[in-house]
């Protein structure tokens, strides 16, 4: 112990070394501090009560999101699975020639290398979810993207949490097979407003689909010039939708557009729950009956940058709000810039989402 404190800081564990300085907060430190030999020096030293100053912290990055940096989301998949002694004695098998007595004695390098890395993290991070940055989308439609399946299978392998709506019912039909095996990712069951009158005959299929998800989205409805001909049709079908899932453990993303009044008494009247009122744009005075029937809003960096949008923000409390992109209709998309603007982190929305989803227990 004494020779490996008197000896450690003349050595260097970096497998980057010299490079990759674009993603260093200190370009002059010897350890980038994000590589994986980085990260098992760091927790090692961490365990016998040392630390030493790296390129970047990832307690506490500045140019960029933790899970934007290279091998960290390797590594938060790798910590995220639960790993018996056995499986990890597989899979050192798989990476190599072992002689076979040791290899009990290997795996237990491993798990206590892994467990070590958890303490490390638990000991440093003001919460888990700050250190890997979980993003929570709850409104986004990856189903309409040029390529859906390689950006679900990226923000899943960053650990990010995306429910994605869909307009119609067979949209959702279509797209649930893929999502088998996905952690993070859900599809909501949903009928547009706008697409009430031309797509009315989808209401049975809408019916039979319900108990698939547990998330409902995108419906509602929208009085706007572009769906105000149609509102009759909308209030009709939304009638046949919020009789549907009526006493139904849901989580609900609604579409309120210049309807916000008549979309809210209508939620009342079937006792819809765990509604999320999407892209609020309706009035402020409106605001206290909606958070009166427990009901959540959530929020993207376009409302953040305009005055109607950011006078909504400062009425709604924060243990009531949400994040969103509204991706690909949206193009100011970026979560971080919203949490940044309403001063909240990661974890204070991963917070009020656990806090809807324990409704769905209830």
């Amino acid at each position: 112990h004494d020779l490996l404190l008197r000896t450690y800081p003349f050595s260097c564990s970096c497998g980057k070394r010299g490079t990759r300085k674009d993603i260093r907060d200190d370009a002059h430190a010897s350890h980038c501090g994000v590589c994986m030999p980085c990260v098992y020096r760091r927790a090692a030293l961490h365990k016998i009560g040392e630390s030493e100053t790296v390129g970047t912290d990832i307690f506490n990055s500045h140019k960029r999101r933790v899970m934007e940096i290279p091998d960290m989301p390797a590594l938060a998949c790798y910590l995220r699975k639960a790993l018996t002694l056995q499986e990890i004695e597989r899979g050192l098998l798989v990476n190599g020639p072992l002689p076979l007595d040791k290899l009990e004695e290997y795996a237990k390098v491993v798990m206590r290398t892994r467990d070590e890395i958890k303490q490390w993290i638990r000991d440093e991070a003001s919460d888990e979810a700050s250190v890997w940055n979980t993003m929570i989308d709850t409104h986004c439609h990856f189903d309409m993207m040029p390529k859906p399946e390689a950006y679900i299978r990226q923000m899943e392998l960053v650990g990010d949490i995306v429910i994605g709506m869909t307009n119609l019912p067979s949209h959702f039909q279509m797209g649930q097979p893929h999502l088998k095996g996905y952690k993070h990712i859900r599809l909501a069951l949903g009928m547009h407003p706008l697409l009430a009158t031309e797509c009315k005959i989808e209401v049975p299929l809408f019916k039979r689909l319900v108990d698939q998800t547990s998330y409902i989205g995108e419906i509602g409805l929208d009085f706007s010039k572009e769906g105000y001909a149609t509102k009759d049709d909308q209030i009709e079908v939304l009638h046949e939708l919020l009789s549907a899932i009526r006493g139904k453990k849901k989580i609900v993303s609604v579409h309120s557009r210049k309807a916000e009044k008549e979309l809210l008494a209508l939620l009342c009247e079937y006792e819809i729950e765990n509604v999320v009122f999407h892209w609020y744009s309706g009035p402020v005075d409106l605001i206290p009956d909606i958070l009166a029937q427990g009901y959540y809003f959530s929020v993207n960096e376009a409302m953040c940058l305009s005055k109607n949008g950011r006078a909504i923000i400062e009425k709604i409390p924060r243990e009531r709000l949400l994040t969103e992109t509204d991706a690909p209709y949206n193009e100011r998309t970026n979560i971080r810039a919203a949490l940044d603007y309403m001063k909240m982190s990661e974890a204070d929305v991963l917070k009020n989402f656990s806090g809807l989803l324990t409704r769905l227990k209830v």
